[in-house]
């Protein structure tokens, strides 16, 4: 009986090899993380306004979801800004 192995090539997991690659990648993961969470959390706190039955502090309660979501995207795209100017300042220093 012939035993047949199969040939596999294995990658490494992790594909930078530099400090700024993996951060580049980081902020990458994050960035898309909180665009496909964004519109959850704005759902959920409308959840909260709709379903609040004239209750006001449900009604705070979603408002506040909404807003700190907000919030925290605005974050995200300004440490995702800062860290892009950063990266071209650098490149252009080291040409």
């Amino acid at each position: 009986m012939e035993k047949i192995f199969a040939q596999v090539e294995l990658s490494p997991p992790i594909e930078p090899t530099t400090i700024p690659e993996v951060i580049q990648r980081l902020t990458n993961f994050f960035f898309t993380l909180a665009l496909y969470l964004l519109p959850v959390i704005i759902v959920i706190g409308g959840v909260f306004i709709i379903t609040a039955a004239g209750n006001p502090e449900q009604i705070e309660k979603g408002k506040k979801i909404i807003i700190l979501a907000l919030i925290g995207f605005i974050i995200l795209l300004t440490a995702s800004g800062i860290i892009a100017l950063i990266r071209q300042g650098l490149q252009l220093r080291n040409p």
